[in-house]
């Protein structure tokens, strides 16, 4: 048995003194109850994880902006190379032309000389 104490069968002190615990306030726990002292380390534990949830959500917002951001500024569009591939084209086909021209006019000079 333990010192100063005999435990009888049947004995619920022990049962009484928790029961008595859930209803008292209680210095180490700010002078709360049991129960209040629970509550409140929830709803803390709750705030604290909706806060990181909110931080997170809006992370993920700015990291997606900035990458819009990012892309509207050197991505590459491709309409816009299609257009330019087009101009290219064009303006080598017409090049083309002025070359086949002029070697035309050579051809012609030429066998007038002869």
């Amino acid at each position: 048995a333990l010192q100063g104490f005999e435990i009888q069968p049947g004995d619920n002190r022990n049962a009484l003194a928790l029961s008595d615990l859930s209803d008292s306030r209680q210095d180490s726990l700010g002078e709360a109850s049991l129960p209040d002292y629970y509550a409140s380390v929830v709803a803390e534990v709750g705030v604290a994880g909706k806060r990181v949830s909110e931080a997170k959500n809006f992370t993920e917002d700015l990291l997606k902006q900035l990458q819009l951001l990012r892309d509207s500024i050197s991505a590459v569009s491709l309409d816009e190379e299609m257009a330019n591939l087009m101009k290219y084209q064009q303006a080598f086909a017409a090049a083309a032309k002025v070359l086949t021209a002029s070697d035309e006019m050579l051809m012609t000079l030429i066998e007038a000389k002869r």
